[in-house]
């Protein structure tokens, strides 16, 4: 084993022989022979490269048939992960805290293997850069490529620990959701990159059925207006226009472009103009407005926006997963868990509609967070590192784990307090739906009956109520949100009712290595029976997880009656 230099410090090196790895129980076990495993690739400035740090809590050698093969794991690892991700907000969901797990190693005797180097304390820190590698920590149970991953993500950066011990901070996707969900930006040099003041604005986009926005003047010389945009810039596809108003009296359609540029040469032929005043045209295929004369109010338009993957799409989970992968955070298809956004479609099947304009300062996780609370649902980064997301609800009719009396610590089972705003229940919900992005008072005596209040109202709303006699102090709660249907929010309002009636209750218990493979939007079933709890489900909410000590803390909402 050779040595990379080191700043300061004696060069040493203690011999390590890795333990066989023995046959693991299972996970019911009262008894289980579990080892955890961590990988690390920080980069060298000896390498000139990436080296592998290759850490267990007790170290054992992969067998042939792993990948790696017969590879030791040094037993260094003093805690092998702590990680919790609970959701947050006033009720249940909203979003979920991509909180800052992290790791601790020892170094205790100043030499830390990595591929063929040793690197002593303060090398570790001189020589190796962390910051952006990629970290894993498996549960190892009968051999490594049998190991379940209980955290993929990143490093942010590590620091000594004291008693030569060595802590890693790590994160998940969370940081990579807070860039503006639209990169692109005007360059303001005329023509589609819009007028000089426009310089540095970020082009608009456009999700689902919005209801009076307004579009973006690109060329106020030709009267175009830009609707849509994808994450490169170019104007995308929309769906339809579906209204165009000035001060709010309608325009007639004068139909359909198939580009951009027939539709900015509209005017230009020998029959005279073809969008005459009073008029608008389109070109869906790119996401343009134009109208037939200059606007003498504002101009406002009613949108079925972006067509992705061949379709219109308006279903919360679905657009969760297009922001995620084709906007500001750019992740991989792999990166993404796209069957649990598709469950999200599944049972929260609420039209959403969402512009982000010229002016937006709208991160992806801000536009996540929004979309979240309109379903009751939550996201975050999974333990297999991809960002997935569910709704909340009641426990459902299964369990995907069971935690017996023998799993769940001694006295650790809580009744924890509801969330603030459904404390102690719900006596009125009222949700606010299809939004009006241009609300006004100053409406033309032409305009009229239902299309005068929707103008003037900056949202419609849905109002529901149940009996909870027994709460002396029952509350009332609006929720605004980007749904843009009745239905929708109506099914929002039912399920929030449903939630705090004051028969769902906020639970918390401790389990042993069982409950670190626990998941968020999960339903397991934990009995302790001196709580009086036999098989009792319970949907996850939260979960913490510390591996010293092979425990997990989880969280969730269990059914009374």
């Amino acid at each position: 084993m050779t040595f990379a230099p080191s700043v300061a410090g004696p060069r040493v090196t203690i011999p390590e022989t890795p333990a066989v790895f023995p046959n693991a129980a299972r996970l019911n076990a009262t008894r289980l022979d579990l080892r955890f495993a961590a990988t690390l690739e920080p980069y060298s400035e000896d390498t000139l490269g990436t080296v592998t740090l290759r850490l267990a809590d007790q170290g054992f050698c992969t067998e042939a048939g792993d990948t790696p093969a017969h590879t030791a794991f040094i037993g260094r690892l003093a805690e092998p992960i702590r990680w919790s991700r609970r959701t947050t907000s006033g009720t249940y969901a909203g979003r979920s805290v991509f909180r800052t797990a992290s790791l601790r190693f020892s170094a205790v005797d100043r030499a830390l293997p990595a591929g063929d180097l040793t690197y002593d304390l303060r090398g570790i820190f001189s020589r190796l850069a962390l910051d952006g590698r990629d970290v894993e920590v498996r549960a190892v149970f009968d051999g490594y490529a049998d190991g379940i991953t209980i955290f993929r993500g990143t490093a942010e950066n590590w620091a000594r620990a004291g008693d030569g011990e060595v802590e890693v901070a790590l994160r998940g996707l969370g940081y990579r959701l807070q860039t503006p969900l639209q990169p692109a930006t005007y360059a303001g040099t005329g023509d589609l990159e819009g007028p000089a003041d426009f310089e540095g604005l970020r082009k608009p986009v456009c999700f689902g059925r919005v209801f009076n926005i307004q579009p973006a003047p690109v060329i106020p010389g030709e009267l175009v207006y830009q609707v849509h945009a994808d994450a490169g810039g170019a104007g995308a596809q929309i769906n339809a226009v579906t209204a165009v108003r000035i001060a709010g009296v309608p325009l007639t359609d004068a139909g359909d472009y198939p580009t951009v540029a027939a539709l900015r040469a509209a005017t230009a032929g020998s029959g005279g103009d073809q969008i005459p005043p009073g008029q608008y045209a389109a070109c869906l295929a790119e996401g343009y407005v134009r109208l037939g004369a200059a606007p003498g109010g504002v101009l406002t338009c009613d949108v079925e926006g972006g067509v992705f993957e061949g379709a219109f799409q308006e279903l919360p989970g679905t657009i969760m997963r297009i922001i995620a992968t084709q906007y500001g955070p750019q992740l991989s298809a792999s990166e993404v868990n796209a069957g649990t956004f598709r469950t999200i479609d599944g049972e929260a099947p609420w039209p959403v509609g969402i512009f982000l304009g010229p002016q937006s300062v709208a991160t992806a996780e801000s536009v996540l967070d929004e979309i979240s609370a309109a379903v009751e649902g939550s996201y975050g980064d999974g333990a297999d590192g991809r960002l997935e997301g569910f709704v909340i609800r009641a426990p459902g009719a299964t369990a995907a784990l069971r935690f017996s009396q023998a799993q769940v610590e001694e006295r650790s089972f809580r009744y924890l307090p509801a969330p603030a705003d459904l404390r102690p229940a719900l006596r009125e919900m009222t949700v606010g739906y299809g939004r009006n992005y241009t609300p006004t008072s100053d409406l033309p005596a032409s305009v009229t009956g239902d299309d005068r209040t929707a103008l003037e109202q900056e949202w419609r709303t849905t109002i529901g109520t149940q009996a909870v006699t027994r709460h002396a102090e029952a509350k009332t709660l609006r929720r605004d949100t980007v749904l843009s249907s009745k239905a929708g929010a109506d099914g929002l309002r039912d399920a929030l009712l449903a939630l705090a009636d004051g028969r769902s209750r906020r639970v918390s218990f401790t389990t042993n290595h069982k409950g670190l493979f626990a998941k968020p939007g999960q339903t397991v079933a934990v009995s302790e029976l001196d709580e009086g709890l036999d098989d009792e489900l319970v949907r996850v909410t939260g979960v913490s997880i510390t591996g010293s000590t092979y425990r997990a803390e989880i969280e969730g909402i269990m059914r009374d009656g």
